[in-house]
C-alpha cells in the first residue's frame, strides 16, 4: 500500500505561485514545489539536483501553457546580486536553466535600478517598482499649516546621509524634523524623532514606508535616497511617499534622479527653486548645491512656505494622482494573485 501511495504522489506536483494580472508577470521567487520554497529550490538547482530540476521544468512548462503571454520575473535573486554588485555568478544558474527549457526570452532578473546597469545581460530588467508603493496611503492636499521648514529622516547610515545630517543638525536643527539611525544605540549621530512601543520592545522611528504626520506639518522633504552615486538610479519609497503625502522635495541622490522622475510623468519644483543640482555629476559639488538650496529655502518665513505650498498644489495633486495610478497598475495588491494547484507530471503519462 505504501508503494502505491508513493507512486501516486510521484505522478503529481503540488504547486504554489503568484502572478500579476496587470503586468502579465509570474513571480519566480514565489514558486513553491511540494512545499519547497524557491530559495531552497534555487539551492538544489545549484547542486544539480536532478529531481528538483525535472520538477521545476515541468512547472515552467505548465505555467507557460497556462499564461502564454506572461513573463517570469525574479526579484529576490536580483536584489541579492545588487547587494553583491552583480559580482556573484549565481545568476547564470537561473538564466541557463531557463535557456535549457527554451524560456530564455521569457525570464528576467528584476531590480530597482533604472540608471546605468551593474551588468550587461538581456535577462536583466530594471524597473521602478517602488513608484506607487505608498499610493494607497495618502494625505489630503489642501492649504496646510507648517511648524517646520523641513523633514529629513535617515534610518541607515550612508555617506551622503552623514553629510546632510551634520549640516542640518548644526545649521538648521530648529527648522527641521530630523532623525538619524534611531535603532543604532551606539551611533554618535543617533537622533530620535518618535518611538513606537510593541509589547515590551521600543522601536525608534521604525521603518515606516508610508507618510507620517511629520511630512504633513513640514514644508519640504529632504530625501536622502538609498544610493548617492551617479549612474545607478534607485527610486524608492522614500521619494514615493512625497508623492502620496503631497509634499515638495529635494533629492539627495545621484545625478539624474529628477530627470528620471519626470520621464515617468511626475513634476518637480524648478518653478520655485534651482534644481540644477540634479545635473551635477561630481558628488561633493552636488552636495554643496543642495546645501545652498536648503539654506535659501530656510530663509523663507513659515508664512511664505505656506503660500508657496498653495502655489504648488496643482503639481502636488498631479503627482499624487499619478502615484495612485502606479499603485493600481503596478507590482502591488490587488494585482497580485496567489494560486495553489496540483498538476500532473506530463512526462510520466
Amino acid at each position: 500500500m505504501k508503494k502505491t501511495t508513493k507512486l501516486y504522489l510521484n505522478l503529481f506536483i503540488k504547486l504554489k505561485y503568484k502572478f500579476n494580472k496587470i503586468k502579465k508577470s509570474i513571480y519566480v521567487n514565489s514558486i513553491e514545489i511540494d512545499d519547497i520554497k524557491f530559495k531552497k529550490i534555487f539551492e538544489l538547482i545549484s547542486k544539480h539536483d536532478t529531481l528538483i530540476e525535472n520538477k521545476l521544468g515541468q512547472v515552467l512548462l505548465h505555467l507557460q501553457e497556462k499564461h502564454k503571454d506572461y513573463y517570469f520575473y525574479d526579484f529576490s535573486t536580483a536584489m541579492d546580486l545588487v547587494v553583491a554588485r552583480w559580482k556573484d555568478e549565481k545568476y547564470n544558474i537561473l538564466i541557463d536553466f531557463f535557456k535549457k527549457n527554451n524560456l530564455a526570452n521569457k525570464f528576467f532578473l528584476v531590480d530597482n535600478n533604472q540608471g546605468t546597469p551593474f551588468f550587461d545581460s538581456p535577462n536583466h530588467l530594471g524597473i521602478a517598482y517602488f513608484i506607487g508603493f505608498t499610493g494607497e496611503n495618502t494625505y489630503k492636499i489642501s492649504d496646510r499649516k507648517f511648524t517646520k521648514h523641513f523633514v529629513c529622516m535617515n534610518r541607515t547610515e550612508r555617506l551622503h546621509r552623514q553629510i546632510i545630517f551634520d549640516f542640518l543638525n548644526s545649521e538648521l536643527s530648529d527648522k527641521t524634523y530630523l532623525s538619524y539611525t534611531p535603532n543604532e544605540i551606539d551611533n554618535p549621530r543617533r537622533k530620535v524623532l518618535d518611538k513606537i512601543k510593541k509589547g515590551d520592545v521600543i522601536f525608534y522611528d521604525e521603518k515606516i514606508v508610508y507618510a507620517t504626520p511629520f511630512q504633513k506639518t513640514s514644508f519640504c522633504n529632504i530625501v536622502t535616497e538609498s544610493d548617492y552615486r551617479s549612474g545607478p538610479i534607485h527610486i524608492t519609497e522614500k521619494t514615493d511617499k512625497c508623492f502620496s503625502a503631497g509634499q515638495p522635495f529635494i533629492l539627495v541622490a545621484g545625478s539624474g534622479y529628477l530627470k528620471k522622475i519626470k520621464e515617468y510623468g511626475f513634476k518637480t519644483f524648478g518653478k520655485w527653486w534651482d534644481e540644477s543640482y540634479d545635473d551635477e555629476i561630481n558628488f561633493y559639488k552636488r552636495i554643496d548645491k543642495i546645501k545652498n538650496l536648503i539654506l535659501e529655502i530656510s530663509k523663507w518665513s513659515i508664512e511664505e512656505c505656506e503660500n508657496k505650498y498653495k502655489e504648488m498644489e496643482d503639481v502636488l495633486l498631479h503627482n499624487q494622482s499619478l502615484c495612485i495610478s502606479f499603485f493600481k497598475n503596478g507590482h502591488f495588491p490587488p494585482n497580485i494573485i496567489s494560486v495553489e494547484e496540483v498538476i500532473g507530471k506530463k512526462n510520466i503519462f
